[in-house]
């Protein structure tokens, strides 16, 4: 039986690939279990960032049906989409979806907790909770409702409106739009980009853009971070490199 989750390592880049094509990358618990695990152990010194992706015309179809059972210990599904969303939140370094084709349901929560989201021009995201008699995850939707309007929420969580990529990235479910071809081009531009950062830098950053959004900012705490990123090695190390690269 081939593995449900792909792992590879490329270019300083850990390539997660949702291996589910017949289920059309249906959201299994097994498929949830690994790609948590993946998030949570396979990040390796010296990787720049995780790009998780589906195939080449869909993303992901959402909760795998076949797991539901139409009663109230479906809210493990919700829990299980919990913690990969969680592993990508907490990860050090940046997290890039790659969206193809279909992402509906849980494979949105899924794609909007990463950093950055570039689609193909075939894309299309759908959020068909409540006319599968579901209210979507309260917490999910408290961290969604602080990155996106009532209105966007409101059409995609409410109506279960269809996006196409076009209007995913007029509401911001989509950062960068892009034609097929260029789609790997642009994830080595933006891996190259994160190579240049300082690791301790990028991480702390995006821990801090965490802790905003996520109602937990102290402002103590990360006064201190930051004077204790000041006086590092490290960023004596860049200051100095910088110094070097100046005309």
């Amino acid at each position: 039986m081939p593995p449900v989750l792909l792992t590879e390592y490329k270019d300083n880049t850990l390539c997660l690939t949702l291996n589910r094509a017949k289920q059309k990358n249906a959201l299994s618990y097994t498929l949830l279990e690994e790609l948590q695990a993946a998030l949570n152990s396979e990040i390796q010194a010296g990787c720049r960032a995780v790009i998780i992706s589906g195939g080449s015309d869909c993303f992901s179809a959402g909760a795998d049906l076949y797991d539901l059972t139409g009663t109230i210990g479906d809210i493990e599904m919700d829990v299980a989409i919990s913690k990969v969303t969680d592993g990508i939140n907490n990860a050090p370094i940046p997290v890039i979806a790659l969206i193809r084709g279909a992402c509906i349901g849980g494979a949105v929560d899924v794609a909007l907790a990463c950093d950055l989201r570039i689609a193909t021009h075939n894309a299309w995201f759908q959020v068909p909770a409540a006319r599968l008699g579901h209210l979507y995850n309260p917490d999910a939707v408290a961290r969604l409702s602080r990155l996106f309007p009532r209105d966007t929420l409101t059409r995609l969580l409410a109506l279960g409106e269809r996006f196409d990529a076009a209007a995913a990235l007029r509401a911001g479910l989509v950062t960068h739009l892009v034609d097929e071809q260029d789609a790997d081009p642009k994830i080595a531009e933006l891996v190259r980009q994160a190579a240049t950062n300082v690791p301790r830098a990028a991480a702390d950053t995006k821990g801090l853009l965490n802790a905003l959004y996520g109602g937990q900012y102290d402002p103590a705490h990360w006064q201190a971070v930051r004077k204790e990123i000041l006086t590092s090695a490290e960023r004596r190390e860049a200051i100095a490199r910088a110094k070097r690269k100046k005309p």
